[in-house]
């Protein structure tokens, strides 16, 4: 364990539905959401990445100038990424709307 590792889990999932929603709609939220959380001029960037209920899919990583601290500029905080149709489907959205 070191100050990048740690053996607790947390995790946030939001879901933002709407009609002509993009993955840049998405980075503004997270971009927002966790400068809000961390603090004025934390910044985020997508890495690709697979989970099967999202495509395309992104490993999320913040940079903070509190991260001096733990010797690296980034550090992974999540996935996201936009919702597969097939998952619409089974919750009774349309995809082609959603």
């Amino acid at each position: 364990m070191d100050a990048t590792h740690s053996a607790n889990f947390q995790q946030i999932e939001g879901l933002y539905v709407d009609k002509n929603v993009t993955v840049r709609d998405l980075k503004a939220l997270l971009d927002y959401f966790f400068e809000s959380l961390l603090g004025k001029g934390t910044k985020t960037r997508f890495r690709p990445h697979f989970f099967p209920y999202t495509e395309p899919s992104f490993e999320v990583d913040f940079s903070s100038s509190h991260l001096a601290k733990v010797g690296s500029d980034w550090v992974e905080i999540g996935g996201c990424g936009m919702v597969e149709p097939a998952v619409f489907e089974g919750g009774g959205c349309d995809p082609e709307i959603y």
